[in-house]
């Protein structure tokens, strides 16, 4: 997957397949991205109507160039749904 950003494309090798507060595989939805160094960190939405949780995944630089290997996902806060 290719992600503008700062200007720059940034090839990511793939989104999260589990939500990090509901726990079910999903396809999430993406919002908004933020590059720092040879950090990206996604937001990211569950598309579950019983969630609907935002959360942030987190790509690191993985080679020379413009290669993103996702590592984990975080919630944005510790609520959780059913």
């Amino acid at each position: 997957m290719y992600l503008k950003i700062d200007g720059e494309v940034a090839d990511l090798d793939s989104f999260p397949h589990i939500c990090p507060i509901c726990h079910h595989g999903i396809e999430p939805k993406p919002k908004i991205a933020f590059h720092a160094s040879e950090l990206i960190d996604y937001l990211m939405q569950c598309p579950r109507e019983t969630c609907s949780h935002g959360f942030i995944a987190r790509y690191v630089l993985d080679s020379p160039g413009s290669h993103y290997r996702y590592t984990h996902s975080v919630p944005i806060s510790s609520y959780c749904c059913a």
